[in-house]
């Protein structure tokens, strides 16, 4: 029994080394900070996975934005500029219509010209002074007020049915005075 092995015994072989306690400490400290790094790289790689992701989903949802942005801008245009062609057709409408209206009117006050005319050189050739001076102007104030208000109204002359009215009323006299002084 004299040789035995020490480790039949069950007592823990002894190298020829041994560390002192603060090395040992030492050691432990730095597979914990080594544990504490590989956990910290882990979790700082998550992350910036997770912000790399979102980068991303910010990237796309911006080129969304973007395409339905310019999408609906090209609408707008093709909005607007429909809007502008059928403005132009309306005043187009408008001019026509104006110009039309214009017409007829200097048409009409030419024939109330003429009638007027020929009122007063009937007049003039019955030799009937107090007659002629009153028929080379009938109408002279309706007329007169119709022409200063549509003046003023020149786009919507509906304020100066009124006066149109008078005048009309004066017209018609005048014309049916002149008929009934030709009949007798």
């Amino acid at each position: 029994m004299g040789n035995r092995n020490s480790t039949e015994l069950g007592e823990t072989p002894v190298s020829g080394v041994s560390l002192s306690q603060d090395l040992q400490d030492d050691i432990v400290r730095d597979f914990q900070n080594k544990a504490v790094q590989e956990q910290w790289n882990i979790f700082r790689a998550g992350v910036l996975g997770r912000r790399h992701d979102r980068h991303e989903q910010l990237l796309q949802a911006a080129q969304q934005i973007e395409s339905h942005r310019s999408a609906s801008a090209s609408q707008a245009a093709e909005r607007l500029h429909h809007l502008d062609h059928a403005i132009e057709r309306m005043n187009a409408a408008f001019s026509d219509q104006l110009v039309a209206a214009n017409h007829d009117a200097d048409h009409a006050i030419k024939q109330y010209s003429d009638s007027l005319v020929t009122a007063a050189s009937n007049a003039s050739d019955e030799n009937d002074s107090t007659s002629a001076a009153t028929n080379t102007s009938p109408c002279l104030g309706p007329r007169a007020h119709w022409m200063v208000c549509a003046q003023k109204y020149v786009h919507d002359t509906r304020p100066c049915d009124e006066y149109l009215a008078v005048l009309d009323k004066c017209v018609q006299d005048a014309i049916l005075g002149k008929q009934r002084q030709q009949m007798h």
